[in-house]
């Protein structure tokens, strides 16, 4: 019976080196939950494989379940998946092989050892350290190719000295288990705490992975910040531009003027000059007027153009003043993300449009923004999350991000959904007037 365990538990520290292999290297297509159990079962059943005691029937089985894990609960293609399946078989080979061939005398008669258990667990420990540094390194530098950019090498040679220190440690701890005479109860004592190494060594990987994720996705967040601050920046200088525009109509009785005199003194080039200056002028440019809110009507103006440019029918229903109480930035931040998220759905799509729509519910501090856009894919996956459909997932969906974070900030409540009846993407976004509500809260 304790042989058995030591079985499950050598298929257990597998299976968690491979999920951090593959959590490193592919985008899940599932939930943690569902993965866990597709690892598990599969892990279960190589366990139970095991005690047929067939090495190459235990290698081939240890391919196919790593080949299922990685082509069915991650996006990775087929060849990609095989050749991942393949790689992590033979460096699990290669490790045991190593310490098998390190340690001849303790491997001798390996399943006919009469201390069987403390062989085990010995061998067991050393192979999967050279297991898991071995992938932790190939993970890694394989992760940074993808994404383009060197690996920072100090940082992994800083990593990777755990478990090498781990291992040498492991060694000594073992020379002096096996060269000593100790009781039983020390003997076990020494392979659990060889064992708890490896876990913490496991564990130091789950966090430097996780650490290094998070600075990811918070650097893309701060881009993503500093996008729509320079998005905010670039409205206000149209409205600017619209100010100056107003001005320069304003003034076109002058220009009129001008221009009399000029024709009065009989100089035509200077008249023809002049005109040229006017209608080439930026201020002449007619600026739509889709709402009474400067920042956003400067917005929609803008994504309007783009829908033109793209055959998107583009509608707006912005009732007056009810999205005053936004700050500019944060207007900026939600509509472009909406609106820009709608417009790529909408794209290259026949007869496709976007409706947007603004309004108060009466009496109430409550506003409503409906968007209604035409996307030709349901962009729901089968556990009803969001999914980018470009082609590196991880880099994008900060967009949307950004817009929880709005609503959050106003208090407010966010639905979207799909309809496949006529191919159109729902959101329905209600954001609370704080000014209001305190104002309803006064005596």
């Amino acid at each position: 019976m304790e042989n058995y365990l030591l079985f499950f538990c050598a298929y257990f520290i597998e299976a968690i080196i491979l999920w951090q292999y593959a959590v490193t290297i592919f985008h899940p297509k599932y939930s943690t939950l569902t993965r866990i159990t597709s690892l598990t079962t599969l892990y279960f059943t190589l366990s139970i494989i095991f005690a047929l005691n067939l090495v190459s029937v235990n290698a081939i089985a240890f391919f196919a379940a790593n080949f299922i894990f990685f082509y069915f609960m991650f996006y990775s293609g087929l060849f990609s998946a095989l050749f991942h399946a393949s790689l992590t078989t033979a460096i699990l080979g290669f490790s045991e092989l190593i310490v098998t061939s390190a340690i001849p005398n303790m491997m001798y008669n390996y399943y006919d050892a009469t201390n069987f258990e403390q062989t085990f667990t010995v061998h067991m420990i050393l192979s999967k350290f050279l297991y898991f540094i071995l992938l932790f390194a190939i993970s890694h530098f394989t992760t940074h190719r993808k994404e383009n950019k060197q690996p920072n090498r100090k940082e992994i040679l800083l990593i990777l000295t755990i478990p090498l220190l781990s291992i040498w440690i492991a060694i000594s701890i073992f020379m002096i288990y096996v060269d000593s005479l100790l009781p039983d109860y020390l003997c076990r004592m020494i392979l659990i705490s060889a064992f708890l190494l490896l876990i913490i060594n496991i564990i130091t990987w789950f966090i430097y992975t996780y650490t290094q994720r998070k600075n990811r996705e918070f650097t893309t967040l701060q881009l993503q910040l500093q996008r729509e601050l320079d998005a905010t920046a670039y409205y206000q200088m149209l409205l600017k531009q619209d100010e100056s525009q107003q001005i320069l109509i304003h003034d076109i009785k002058k220009h009129l003027q001008s221009l009399s005199i000029l024709n009065e003194q009989g100089q035509p080039d200077k008249i023809h000059a002049y005109i040229q200056q006017i209608i080439n002028s930026s201020n002449l440019q007619v600026a739509a007027r889709l709402c009474d809110n400067e920042m956003l009507n400067a917005i929609l103006g803008r994504y309007s153009r783009r829908c033109m440019e793209e055959q998107i029918d583009f509608h707006a229903d912005i009732r007056s003043g009810v999205v005053d109480f936004i700050k500019d930035e944060d207007m900026t931040s939600l509509f472009c993300n909406l609106l820009d998220n709608a417009l790529e759905a909408a794209t290259n799509y026949p007869h496709s449009y976007i409706e947007l729509s603004v309004h108060n519910r009466p009496n109430t501090p409550l506003t409503i923004i409906s968007m209604i856009n035409s996307c030709r894919i349901n962009p729901f996956d089968k556990n009803g999350q969001l999914h980018s459909r470009k082609a590196d997932p991880l880099r994008h969906g900060f967009g949307m991000k950004s817009v929880e974070r709005m609503v959050a900030k106003y208090n407010g409540e966010m639905t979207m959904y799909y309809k496949d009846e006529d191919y159109t993407f729902h959101t329905i976004i209600m954001l609370r007037d704080q000014e209001k509500i305190k104002q309803k809260m006064l005596p």
